[in-house]
């Protein structure tokens, strides 16, 4: 559960879970410690979140129907493409569509089509992971701790940064 894994990894570096608090958007962030970034996310049954001492932000998305309607109006041509030659058509929508919730979440976009998935900004790295039926990802510097769980608990990896379709 989303508690469980916010409480979990606060504790791991050492903040109270009752200091999360959330801004009037949303958005977490943890009071009385602005040195520390928070991001959470849920889709389904997996809940993720990641602690860092630089600006960091989390999605995970369970996979579904690929909605042509976003595809055309909320991705780049590039990424429109890049899905559309994909061999796995499914995966690639959720992989790029998780990648732009977490640079929207870190950078307040209005509009997802301006955000660029297949680019990280300088100093900035993408990691994609994929669990059967979902995908997340991450978006920040290199110094992180991640956290997430559903029915079962497992570390966030950093073993591929390249995106992989």
């Amino acid at each position: 559960d989303l508690g469980l894994v916010s409480r979990n990894l606060l504790a791991s570096v050492g903040i109270s879970d009752s200091l999360l608090a959330y801004e009037e958007s949303g958005k977490p962030y943890i009071q009385n410690h602005p040195e520390w970034h928070i991001s959470i996310s849920h889709s389904g049954q997996y809940a993720m979140c990641a602690v860092s001492r630089s600006p960091v932000a989390v999605d995970i998305q369970r996979h579904g129907e690929i909605y042509l309607s976003i595809l055309s109006r909320g991705y780049t041509p590039e990424e429109r493409e890049l899905c559309l030659r994909a061999q796995n058509q499914e995966r690639t929508f959720y992989d790029l569509w998780s990648r732009k919730e977490c640079k929207a979440k870190l950078r307040s976009y209005a509009h997802l089509r301006e955000v660029d998935a297949l680019t990280a900004e300088p100093g900035f790295q993408y990691w994609n992971f994929s669990i059967p039926g979902y995908s997340g990802a991450l978006y920040g510097a290199c110094n992180f701790t991640c956290s997430a769980a559903g029915t079962e608990t497992f570390p966030c990896t950093r073993d591929t940064p390249c995106f992989d379709s």
